[in-house]
């Protein structure tokens, strides 16, 4: 039973290794860039101004997940940057990530928790905001995954310079963890 379970597993991360490996989901041209109904706020008024959104940091992790390869993930952006680059340097700055990953998309399942990892001699992780991807919903005609979305700035200020595998986690409703099969190669540098 648990050989077939095994193939079952390396059967659906095959199925899902499709979805992986499309281009980034991106609004369509089209589509209106947002506005904001907000009034500005005058310098008399009592209303305080906005807070800076809260960077996210890398933090060394000694967690040992079982993980098994399967869902569906992709990056749009890694540290800034547009995710098909050639080489991704990441330096210890906080920088904007923006990316996506559901448990199976066909049927809309999200993760219950997003991990996003730094794997090098030394593990570093975090557990990511969730956000919304309509756009995500569009490209896979599914109104369930408009909450796949996940990102937020981040910062590896605490990640020593050095190669890394840039991984995403996702964890089950049952507490177990898949691995998604997009994996990118990322080069953390020391601040100049």
């Amino acid at each position: 039973m648990k050989k077939f379970a095994s193939l079952f597993a390396v059967a659906v991360a095959l199925c899902h290794l499709q979805a992986c490996d499309r281009p980034a989901v991106k609004a369509p041209a089209s589509a209106p860039s947002p506005t904001s109904t907000a009034s500005p706020v005058s310098p008399a008024s009592s209303a305080a101004p906005p807070a800076a959104p809260t960077a996210i940091a890398f933090e060394a992790s000694n967690e040992k997940r079982a993980a098994v390869p399967g869902g569906a993930c992709n990056f749009d952006k890694i540290a800034g940057k547009h995710r098909d680059g050639a080489e991704i340097s990441i330096g210890t700055a906080t920088l904007p990530y923006d990316a996506w990953a559901a448990l199976d998309t066909q049927a809309g399942l999200l993760a219950q928790s997003v991990v996003v990892q730094l794997v090098g001699q030394t593990s570093y992780e975090l557990k990511a905001p969730k956000t919304k991807r309509p756009d995500v919903a569009d490209y896979f005609k599914n109104p369930k995954l408009i909450d796949a979305g996940f990102g937020g700035d981040f910062s590896a200020q605490k990640v020593p310079p050095g190669s890394y595998e840039l991984r995403v986690l996702m964890e089950t409703a049952e507490g177990k963890w898949l691995q998604c099969l997009i994996v990118r190669k990322v080069t953390v540098v020391a601040a100049s």
